[in-house]
């Protein structure tokens, strides 16, 4: 059996992977989490460690060996590599350990729902295409079924909204509407980063006569002007990501470029409709009395006499 003591783990991943609401417990089932967090706080924190203990400490001994055996599937490919089909096979049963109960298997929480039945049907494509996809390491199959869920989405069988839908951007092409969100229009979501290719170069694709990486830019486009063209359209973006600043999307800096060129006050650009409605939101927030509380009082607090400790000894 493999061993991820003394590994180079992400202690914030490891964590992550372990806080997850499809995390069962198997049989530390609603002691899982007093556990977790026992770790996180007596192995994890502190200087950030390079990798997991050599040896457990008496405390976790038991939990974290079998959090050990929940992902022996994936520490057993650790070494050479495997095909596709081993890969995704070790991983899908790593994903039923962790996602036991003392009552349920894991397949029966994991699979289940239209998220499970999409990651079903994902995982199946997949194993689909052993027999065109190279073998890789452990390393490699991380980076590349990163890059695959990444565009993968989930869209709910039932229960809509009979007049609202929530659409990717391939849906949206066979679906026209009185009134149009456009959302995300950030650089790098919309259009996405056309990034490169983990197997071939662009040369490479150009001479197997594959489409270019910037197709993408190219669809993404057609996608925003189709959109753009309904009758009634808002366009919202995220200023900031993860705390940091994002970029606008090229498609809003050139309908500005335009806006500009054609001598339009920017009182009469598209956004200032949206301040409005910005500024009533702001509104419905607002509260029409607000009550301080006082200033916290300061509390001199005074030294005592050693007599008024001891008292008087003479």
């Amino acid at each position: 059996m493999s061993s991820f003591k003394g590994m180079s783990v992400d202690p914030i991943a490891f964590l992550s992977a372990l806080k997850n609401t499809y995390v069962g417990g198997g049989t530390y089932e609603g002691e899982f989490r007093t556990h977790i967090r026992a770790v996180e706080k007596d192995v994890l924190r502190g200087n950030r460690p390079d990798g997991l203990p050599n040896e457990w400490s008496a405390d976790h001994k038991d939990f974290l060996n079998t959090i050990e055996g929940m992902f022996d599937p994936l520490l057993n490919m650790q070494d050479g590599f495997h095909d596709i089909k081993s890969l995704v096979v070790a991983h899908v049963q790593t994903m039923e350990n962790i996602a036991a109960t003392k009552t349920q298997s894991g397949a029966e929480r994991l699979w289940r729902g239209d998220a499970g039945e999409a990651l079903s049907l994902f995982f199946q494509n997949l194993i689909a295409q052993d027999d065109v996809t190279p073998s890789m390491s452990l390393g490699d199959y991380i980076e590349f079924i990163s890059m695959m869920l990444s565009g993968e989405s989930v869209v709910a069988k039932y229960g809509k909204h009979p007049r609202l839908s929530i659409l990717g951007q391939i849906e949206a092409r066979m679906v026209m509407a009185d009134r149009v969100i456009l959302s995300g229009l950030n650089e790098g979501v919309w259009p996405p980063d056309s990034g490169f290719d983990v197997w071939m170069s662009r040369g490479m694709r150009s001479n197997f006569g594959l489409p270019s990486l910037e197709q993408k830019t190219t669809l993404s486009a057609h996608d925003f002007a189709s959109g753009f063209c309904a009758p009634e359209v808002f366009i919202t973006r995220s200023c900031k990501s993860g705390g940091q600043p994002t970029q606008m999307s090229r498609w809003l800096q050139r309908l500005k470029t335009i806006l500009i060129a054609a001598n339009v006050t920017q009182d009469q650009w598209p956004d200032a409709r949206g301040q409005q409605y910005e500024h009533w939101a702001r509104e419905v927030r607002k509260s029409t009395h607000v009550n301080p509380f006082d200033r916290p009082a300061t509390v001199t607090r005074h030294k005592p006499s050693p007599n008024a400790i001891f008292g008087d000894r003479n």
